[in-house]
């Protein structure tokens, strides 16, 4: 997966040590909820046609300054990409509407409004808004100046058939992770020996992976379950969250430490790994786009080394260990470089009997036709 925020899919649209934890799905989070994704909260907020009409104009002109600065600058969203996000953002934010001559509130979103919006009808009409529309100014002032990504400004990531929360600290999911995400549920929907798991995903963030492992374990009505570990105690209850919010939190696990280390007690036992590591050279992380690099978590960028395949290369041997014979292995990566190493690493990887540890291996290209996923079997 590329680090930056990129365009959004729609639903409709240093060693990292291992840290203590009570057990599963226990974390001191301090009583902090999460916030709920603005799409879903209570629509509560009456404002005006004409206000809502002359503030998205406001808005436009923004963007307009800004051109495609952002785009030239470090490969941020063009001028384009940001006016949709503009739209994006009303879509999220619009639920009813009623015009000047109608006493009914009809179901609403911003796309199916907006050609009505210059009309004389729709500025005398009145509009429910999720968010206050003070709140949705900060939320672009925010956008252009301080260039937050805009699924944490949301508190949303459409991602698969899934609306996630997300926010800072947590990595936002790519559509690119989309692809190892199907690799790993066909997989299950097509191996009844491994719809019952154990299975791990390993770095989880916000979950996505886990919760996609998970629901293809449940699609076949298989008991398993998935391990999801993350160091950070802050991407672990954002994992949490998703899984209740996608009703699979009866099937996912949450360990916190690193890598493998809460694992032992599966050794030898899980069917399938999925990982999307920190796999960023630290040379690359200054480069990176506003968006990714001054708002994301460091932690779920930095690979560690050069060439930034120091956690994927730990990951590979661990799962040489922890895999069942016959295992699934599916690892995202920075690209061609990485994809090509990391395979021939596997190739020459050996079990304690001197046969060759992994089978089935194979690339796979994401959603840009660029060499990004390394697939493999475990030998037993």
């Amino acid at each position: 997966m590329q680090r930056w925020a990129g365009s959004r899919s729609r639903r409709r649209c240093a060693s990292r040590s291992r840290d203590a934890c009570d057990g599963p799905n226990h974390l001191d989070d301090g009583g902090t909820s999460l916030p709920t994704p603005l799409c879903e909260r209570p629509a509560v907020h009456l404002v005006p046609g004409k206000d809502l009409f002359e503030w998205w104009k406001d808005s436009k002109r923004l963007v307009k300054a800004v051109g495609d600065s952002f785009y030239e600058q470090d490969g941020g969203p063009t001028e384009e990409e940001l006016c949709r996000e503009l739209d994006w953002l009303l879509d999220d934010a619009v639920a009813a509407f009623r015009n000047a001559t109608d006493k009914d509130w009809s179901d609403a979103n911003w796309k199916r409004i907006r050609p009505e919006a210059s009309q004389d009808s729709f500025q005398r009409g009145e509009i429910l808004l999720r968010e206050q529309l003070d709140g949705l100014r900060d939320i672009w002032r925010r956008r252009i100046e301080n260039r937050e990504p805009f699924q944490y400004l949301t508190s949303t990531s459409f991602w698969m058939e899934y609306t996630l929360v997300v926010g800072p600290g947590v990595l936002i999911p790519r559509p690119e992770t989309e692809v190892l995400a199907e690799i790993a549920r066909n997989h299950i929907l097509q191996s009844p020996r491994h719809q019952f798991g154990p299975w791990a995903d390993l770095g989880c963030g916000s979950g996505a992976l886990a919760i996609a492992v998970a629901d293809a374990m449940h699609r076949c009505s298989a008991d398993g379950l998935v391990w999801a570990v993350d160091k950070c105690p802050k991407a672990l209850r954002y994992t949490q969250e998703n899984a209740l919010r996608s009703k699979l939190s009866h099937k996912i696990r949450t360990m916190q430490g690193t890598w493998f280390d809460p694992l032992a007690h599966l050794k030898g036992k899980l069917a399938g790994i999925v990982s999307n590591p920190p796999y960023i050279p630290p040379a690359s992380l200054p480069r990176l786009q506003a968006e990714v690099g001054r708002h994301e978590p460091i932690l779920a960028l930095d690979g560690g080394s050069s060439d930034g395949l120091k956690e994927l290369q730990i990951i590979c041997t661990g799962a040489r260990d922890f895999l069942v014979a016959d295992g699934f292995l599916g690892l995202e990566t920075n690209g061609e470089l990485h994809a090509n190493a990391l395979e021939e690493e596997l190739r020459t990887m050996r079990l304690d009997n001197g046969s060759c540890a992994f089978h089935n291996i194979r690339i796979v290209s994401d959603l840009a036709g660029i060499p990004r996923f390394v697939i493999a079997r475990k030998n037993g």
